[in-house]
């Protein structure tokens, strides 16, 4: 062959070489900066897709020059091209070959590799998505590896580049679905290719080429279809891991049974010099406590593999249909600044497929993690670390279905099946993977002790550690220990953070994130002012309260109550109250049914629940705002009057830090304060009968009435977290207080009093009544059921030093600032002003509001200052001819004004 044959063949090498480009990995923005340009179209109309703004009509026009279906076919048609032109080439460079012919194929052939390459490169990432174009690149390298390989067979010379990369295999082989086989038989035959000899090398290296042309022209043809080759795979991988750590418990059981035969037997031969089958040694056996977190690992890894099923048959299987997005959408009224601009989202073909690429990336770090999960599973374990990365995979969860639910966004079912699987995913991490509160042994059925506790809340938890320090046994039961999850009791005001000091708890709002807070911004349009907490005269420090999540202050509690000598913990549902078997009129006890065991062994022998009966002679009832003995102790009607819509918001800025914020919107108002470092609770009060979540109804009434009256602050997130977070209710009720009807029994907290949670009163009260009651039960009080009757007489009259004021301030507040009435807007309106004026206006409702001040008679005075305020406010306004008909407005404002607050101090008044 001649040097210019041999030239042009070692150009055709290195252009081959030089089209191997390992594809870039994935750059998607997490979940919620995508949802931030999701948000930043609203206002803009700009395109999600691009990094740099770019008008949505720019490109819908790249889009529709763009058409995947017909890039394939062309791109496939390439891949016969190079294989037909590299067997050509082949033939013409075989021994005894000629030069003329030699050039004139290698031109060809070189022709085709650089079309193919351009092809490749010029697949709009932004438009056809980045996993279609790795995919498409990666096989583009495998061909274009093969064929330099050839080619290098024919230079007296050889590009030792070429045999460096195949001997590393740097080439991505098997990085699809489909293809893993082929492509590692094809790298196989490449490295043992180089020892052979003769013709067949130049024909099982064209056979490559061919075997490479033919995997490309199978290559996708969509981004859609891309992602669900991979998902396949990361499918597979994660079926792998779940079955390596099945197994693991499985021998590990094996093992355990071999051992017991081996110590049953007298005749064991120990010096046969065998290995043992298993492959883990002696000393290597999972203790208990090591095969019941496998156990729980690998439910959640099968709950995680259900998961992406799921999202593989909604977002993969079938092009979405986005007909019911959109018209969820178009449901929402006009004049919503989301309402048309989210329809168009949900068609763009380019977010489509970004949507794509972040499912993929989210899913490929859930897989990876279940993998390193697996590993970290062999005995001797670090605990520790196995439940790091499993919570670290519960949120890499989250943020897959966060994703999905871009996919399914208007379709309840779907919706609500992500729900669940993510608070299924939630509770095993709180229940299996957190040590048990519960106290082991369980108690014997018909134990005694000296209180019993039915619920395990704030005050049920409070109540049991701080009579277990009086040298009470005490039994404190509760239906569910794992982590409670509620979007209201996040805010403890001064008065309530004082008395948990006073209790020696504290320390509960240690680890949490908790927030300290320091006052309240009041917030009514562009118009703001600021009500800081009290300055305590005696330390001269500002009052501070905390915020916090709910669920985690819950778990403090409960953990310190646990750790209390005399405290036994039960995990169980009481079903009734016991009377004694004499006279039937004094309580003397409950009957349980304990909650059934959830571990795998359980479950497969069919394990039945325990009921049992303990004995004390008080109960204390504790269970709730849904208390189910209420009724039979009480006979006061609960009133319900609206309903807290709450989810938490991400890295919001307010415009008060560590400040819990009222805003006074219509028809009723909005809270918000931040509950931990980057976590910022929203509740928004809905009067009358809540709208109806899984029809959209209650998302369109967030995004139309309440998003316009936010500062502008917080619209973006609030519209981020309106798409990404579950929305979730509670219902805002009043119940006034009760004393106790039966000998035995004490109903405490919500149970028996409950008021509107906007002045987040509720902790301070329960808290406090620990505190009276910790003093007013001490000693042997509560062996004698009817000097116990005595004291609770006596406490239902002192608590209301401080309840009697929350309570009311809460009611009369709502009712100021939740009203449509025209004198409600008037007195409204006069509160604000009344803030406004600072010093003593601000000082004395703040003290009541925080719990530190205690005097019903303040209440009233800074309560009609406001009404007499407001009717000034009317009279200063009033033209002279309008006086007459302001003066008798001012007597409707008055009594409007009365009736809000004395009916409801009125029945703080009765028993």
């Amino acid at each position: 062959m001649t040097e210019e044959a041999q030239q042009k063949i070692r150009g055709l090498v290195e252009m081959a070489m030089s089209y191997v480009v390992e594809p870039q990995p994935l750059s998607v923005p997490p979940v919620p900066e995508t949802l931030n340009a999701l948000v930043e179209r609203l206002a803009n109309n700009l395109s999600l897709s691009e990094t740099v703004a770019t008008p949505l009509s720019q490109v819908q026009e790249e889009e529709e020059a763009w058409d995947g279906e017909a890039f394939g076919v062309r791109l496939a048609g390439l891949g016969k091209l190079l294989a037909n032109d590299v067997t050509k080439t082949t033939l013409a460079c075989k021994p005894p070959a000629e030069a003329k012919m030699v050039i004139g194929m290698v031109d060809a052939l070189a022709e085709t590799c650089f079309r193919l390459a351009g092809f490749v490169e010029s697949i709009p990432v932004k438009i056809a998505g980045q996993t279609y174009k790795r995919e498409i690149q990666t096989l583009a390298n495998d061909i274009f590896l093969a064929t330099a390989g050839l080619m290098n067979e024919f230079l007296e010379v050889k590009n030792e580049k070429v045999v460096q990369v195949q001997q590393q295999k740097l080439t991505i082989t098997g990085d699809v679905q489909g293809f893993g086989k082929a492509a590692a038989d094809r790298s196989s035959s490449t490295t043992e290719s180089d020892a052979a000899k003769g013709d067949d090398v130049y024909l099982m290296k064209t056979g490559i080429v061919w075997e490479a042309c033919q995997i490309f022209e199978q290559a996708s043809k969509s981004n859609r279809q891309a992602v669900a080759r991979k998902w396949g795979d990361m499918t597979s991988t994660l079926e792998d891991a779940i079955a390596e750590v099945q197994e693991m418990i499985d021998s590990n059981d094996s093992k355990k049974d071999g051992e017991n035969d081996r110590d049953d037997s007298d005749d064991s031969d120990d010096d046969s010099g065998s290995e043992s089958d298993d492959s883990w040694n002696d000393d290597e056996k999972m203790t208990e406590e090591e095969k019941q977190l496998s156990i729980r690992s690998n439910a959640i890894l099968k709950l995680t593999k259900m998961l992406l099923k799921k999202l593989q048959q909604r977002c993969l299987d079938t092009q979405p249909s986005l007909a019911l997005a959109v018209a969820s959408m178009a449901t929402a009224d006009a004049s919503s600044p989301s309402s048309t601009a989210l329809s168009a989202i949900a068609v763009r073909p380019s977010d489509l497929n970004r949507m794509w690429d972040q499912l993929y990336d989210s899913a490929g770090g859930i897989v990876a993690l279940a993998d390193e999960i697996a590993t970290s599973l062999y005995s001797p374990q670090d605990q520790t670390a196995v439940i790091a990365l499993l919570q670290d995979l519960n949120q890499k969860n989250h943020d897959c279905i966060q994703v999905g639910r871009l996919f399914v966004r208007g379709q309840a079912e779907h919706e609500k099946w992500l729900d669940m699987c993510e608070a299924q995913a939630k509770k095993i991490i709180d229940t299996a993977l957190t040590p048990s509160l519960a106290t082991v042994p369980v108690p014997d059925n018909g134990s005694t002790f000296d209180i019993i506790v039915v619920g395990a809340g704030v005050l049920g938890s409070a109540f049991a550690s701080t009579f277990a320090k009086q040298g009470k046994r005490i039994l404190l039961l509760e239906r569910d220990l794992s982590e409670p999850d509620r979007i209201v009791g996040e805010l403890l005001q001064p008065g309530g953070y004082k008395a948990l000091k006073e209790l020696g708890l504290a320390d509960c709002l240690e680890g949490i994130d908790a927030i300290p807070t320091y006052g309240y911004g009041v917030i009514r349009g562009s118009e703001h002012v600021h009500i800081p907490y009290l300055v305590d005269p005696e330390t001269g420090k500002q009052d501070q309260g905390r915020s916090f999540h709910h669920g985690r202050f819950i778990q403090k509690l409960r953990i310190a109550a646990s750790q209390t000598p005399n405290v036994t913990i039960v995990e169980a549902t009481v079903n009734e109250v016991v009377h004694d078997e004499d006279n039937g009129v004094r309580v003397a006890g409950i009957t349980c049914t304990h909650k059934k065991d959830s571990s795998a062994e359980a479950t497969e022998s069919g394990a039945a629940s325990v009921t049992a009966q303990y004995f004390a002679p008080l109960t204390v009832i504790a269970d709730g705002c849904f208390s189910k003995f209420r009724k039979q102790f009480i006979q006061k009607p609960v009133a319900t009057v609206s309903h807290f819509v709450g989810f938490v918001m991400k890295d919001v800025q307010l415009p008060f830090p560590n400040h819990g914020h009222v805003i006074l919107a219509s028809p009723s108002p909005i809270l918000m304060y931040q509950i931990s470092t980057r976590d910022t609770r929203i509740l928004v009060d809905v009067p009358g009968k809540l709208p109806s979540a899984s029809s959209g109804a209650l998302r369109s009434y967030l995004e139309n009435i309440i998003y316009p009256q936010l500062p502008a602050t917080i619209q973006k997130q609030f519209l981020v977290a309106l798409e990404t977070e579950r929305l979730r209710s509670m219902p805002n009720s009043f119940l006034p207080p009760s004393t106790s009807s039966e000998l035995g029994v004490i109903l405490l907290g919500d149970a028996m009093n409950m008021r509107h949670p906007l002045t987040g009163g509720g902790m301070t009260v329960a808290l406090n009544d620990v505190v009276y009651l910790r003093d007013m039960l001490a000693g042997d009080v509560t062996k004698d059921q009817e000097e116990t009757m005595v004291q609770m007489e006596l406490f239902f009259w002192k608590r209301k030093e401080l309840s009697g004021v929350i309570n009311v301030l809460a009611q009369a507040l709502y009712a100021l600032f939740s009203g449509g009435d025209e004198n409600l807007i008037v007195l409204r309106d006069g509160c604000f002003s009344y803030f406004k004026m600072g010093g003593e206006c601000i000082t004395g409702p703040v003290g009541l509001l925080s719990g530190m001040t205690r005097r019903r008679m303040v209440l009233v005075y800074h309560f009609y200052a406001v009404a007499l305020h407001s009717i000034w406010l009317m009279f200063h306004k009033a033209t002279w001819a309008e006086l007459p008909v302001t003066l008798f407005k001012a007597f409707s404002v008055l009594w409007t004004a009365s009736v809000a607050l004395l009916p409801v101090m009125w029945s703080e008044c009765k028993a």
